[in-house]
């Protein structure tokens, strides 16, 4: 059992049954359940959106990939051993406001994620802190919005791979926040080795075209597949440069995940996070 005091007693026996006196090998206390952390965006946080009120829940633990995570983990461990779980992401997060801190779409302020991951992790056990953060440190959210209004009245699929082109190729400017990112990344990851003992887990985004905005529209369809894994692949390259030895990278790959309809596009829906989750824990648990 966690946090509970055992005695482990050893005694010799030779081939003719005599046995020597019982000698204490080990006295102490079992450490505490481990922890699962989940940090970074709107992604990791669990965010959902109503199209038909507008209104917005910023932060959904059950919703977020982070629960999928814990109850995979907990599968491969005793229940008394099944780990402790909490989201501390919230939506807009950056890895600048990962470091220090900032404000949600909700109106919440937060503190810097980097300290509540060192007031959470328990030394006297192990931790496992599990993160999606980098891509609201551009300017995607607007070129995406800009993108989706082109393809709209694009009519053609021709004419969205043209817009999907200019949007990455000119709109985007992750060239000027490449610096930035890979810095701030560092300097993340260097903090949570110093200030404790967790495992950090960075989970990559995932493939946008093809998800459905509606039941019958993709706004960014699967013409655009090239110029989607172009920019994931830039924006992952500039968050990996800033990761040492230590840090599991969690690739999606160009995997598509099912997305919220409406307005809380382009955000996984249950089953894309139960499909982000799966792929996390398989990582940890391996």
């Amino acid at each position: 059992k966690p946090e509970t005091g055992y005695t482990l007693e050893l005694r010799a026996v030779d081939n003719h049954g005599w046995a020597s006196d019982w000698q204490t090998a080990w006295r102490g206390t079992t450490p505490a359940v481990p922890n699962v952390i989940v940090a970074g965006d709107s992604v990791a946080s669990g965010y959902s959106r109503q199209w038909f009120t507008q209104s917005s829940v910023c932060k959904d633990i059950g919703l977020s990939y982070g629960s999928t995570v814990r109850n995979r983990i907990a599968a491969q461990l005793p229940e008394a051993w099944a780990p402790a779980y909490t989201n501390i992401a919230w939506p807009g997060a950056g890895v600048g406001d990962v470091l220090s801190g900032g404000s949600d779409s909700c109106s919440e302020s937060y503190p810097s994620q980097v300290d509540e991951i060192d007031r959470i992790a328990d030394p006297n056990t192990w931790n496992v802190v599990v993160m999606t953060a980098g891509i609201n440190s551009t300017n995607w959210v607007d070129v995406i919005t800009d993108l989706t209004r082109g393809t709209a009245f694009s009519f053609t699929d021709s004419g969205d791979k043209k817009v999907c082109q200019q949007a990455v190729s000119t709109k985007w400017n992750l060239n000027d926040r490449r610096g930035f990112i890979t810095d701030v990344t560092e300097d993340i990851v260097e903090q949570i080795g110093e200030r404790t003992n967790a495992s950090l887990y960075w989970t990559s985004y995932y493939q946008l075209a093809g998800t459905r905005f509606a039941p019958l529209w993709s706004p960014i369809g699967p013409e655009c597949e090239d110029e989607m894994n172009l920019a994931l692949s830039e924006l992952h390259g500039a968050i990996r440069a800033g990761l040492d030895d230590d840090v599991a990278w969690v690739d999606l790959g160009s995997r598509r995940v099912d997305t919220q309809q409406w307005a809380g596009w382009p955000h996984p829906n249950t089953e894309g996070h139960e499909a982000i989750g799966t792929t996390v824990a398989a990582a940890i648990n391996s």
